[in-house]
């Protein structure tokens, strides 16, 4: 992965190499407090039946904004019948099981990424990376800037990179997700003095807002219902995602660093 070929990446919606269905076995994350190291991010993974015929290859796949590592539960399944691939999905911070911080740049993403594949026995922390032990990032927006990022500061690590519907480019004052954060609210502020005790109507009220079906579906996948005491009848729910943080620090998100600027 070199500057030039970022300068030329294209994002696409298009896979077309998956087959079928694979009930794949899944490793909960491991959280480590080594001081000053960050936390580990949650990490699922899965492993297709190996074959001696084919190299082991990694793939590390990176959700968008709002997203989480279920966000690619399809496309992991899809690759059943693919041997020798050993696939890990990762929730990024402040979104779904992953630890929540006041921090949110891409670096701190990038190095989120580092430190947990590392915990994880994905990558090694040698300078130097063997073919062997490569991995390929396929990353959907958000992602997708955590994967140029960490390819452009990892070269010999990475063995290809997916960038899809995004690019090496700052978005800042170009579109903003503005209407999707007051929704999120709109409905947070609502929800601790009324009655929204479904997603439905937790939905009903976000249309009045957010007229896009399919992004309220997209958002409410984050609306988790919260254990209540053992005397309390009623349902309740909350954000899972750092709805706050996330929305103070969307500019850091939809920025990119000038390549000449990055620390390479």
């Amino acid at each position: 992965i070199s500057k030039e070929s970022l300068h030329c990446a294209m994002s696409t919606h298009r896979f077309t190499i998956f087959p079928k269905i694979y009930n794949g076995c899944v490793c909960r994350a491991r959280y480590y407090s080594t001081s000053p190291s960050p936390p580990s991010m949650h990490v699922v993974r899965y492993a297709t039946p190996s074959s001696s015929s084919y190299l082991v290859h990694k793939i590390v796949f990176m959700h968008g904004l709002f997203g989480s590592w279920e966000n690619w539960r399809l496309i992991i399944k899809l690759l059943k019948d693919c041997p020798n691939l050993e696939m890990c999905a990762v929730d990024l911070r402040n979104h779904g099981a992953s630890f929540h911080s006041d921090q949110m740049t891409l670096q701190d993403m990038v190095d989120d990424l580092s430190y947990t594949l590392e915990k994880e026995g994905i990558l090694s922390n040698n300078t130097t990376t063997s073919s062997k032990e490569q991995i390929s990032l396929v990353g959907h927006s958000m992602g997708g800037k955590v994967g140029m990022l960490f390819a452009l500061q990892n070269p010999s690590k990475v063995k290809s990179l997916v960038c899809v519907d995004v690019a090496p480019v700052s978005y800042v004052k170009i579109h903003n997700h503005d209407s999707k954060f007051n929704a999120m609210k709109s409905l947070r502020d609502i929800a601790s003095c009324s009655e929204i005790t479904t997603r439905q109507k937790a939905d009903e009220h976000m249309s009045k807002i957010l007229t896009d079906k399919g992004e309220r579906m997209y958002l409410l996948s984050n609306w988790i219902e919260t254990p209540n005491s053992p005397s309390s009848s009623l349902r309740t729910f909350q954000w899972r995602i750092n709805l706050d943080v996330l929305h103070k620090n969307q500019a850091n998100v939809l920025d990119f660093p000038a390549i000449e600027n990055l620390p390479i």
